[in-house]
């Protein structure tokens, strides 16, 4: 048997819309996208998720996004991303904090990239 795990993980996208549909659409998450700054989902394992973009991520287009997901919705969101042409996967691995592992996705758009050292 598996062990399922809970991680506290971190998106970064650079369409609000398109997150919301892949949660609302792919995952069974249910939940309303209000506007690109701020959206609010409840899991369908209870836990609420809210996205939110800080300035600097804004102002190259992105909105960032904290859930809290198991491993298999990890992955499901990770091949629907790179479907959609998702760059790539950043695990940070933490030794201590809340934060046990973050994904960073980036958007190859016009050859931008995204600060993958800021904190987040």
């Amino acid at each position: 048997m598996s062990k399922e795990r809970i991680e506290d993980v971190n998106f970064f996208v650079t369409d609000m819309r398109m997150i919301g549909e892949i949660f609302v659409n792919c995952l069974g998450f249910e939940g309303e996208i209000s506007d690109r700054k701020t959206s609010r989902f409840t899991t369908t394992f209870g836990t609420e998720i809210e996205t939110y973009g800080p300035k600097d991520i804004y102002s190259r287009g992105a909105t960032y996004l904290r859930l809290i997901v198991n491993d298999e919705k990890i992955t499901k969101v990770k091949e629907y991303l790179e479907a959609k042409g998702q760059k790539s996967v950043v695990y940070r691995e933490h030794s201590e904090g809340p934060h046990k592992r973050t994904l960073l996705w980036m958007m190859e758009e016009n050859g931008s990239q995204l600060n993958l050292n800021s904190e987040v």
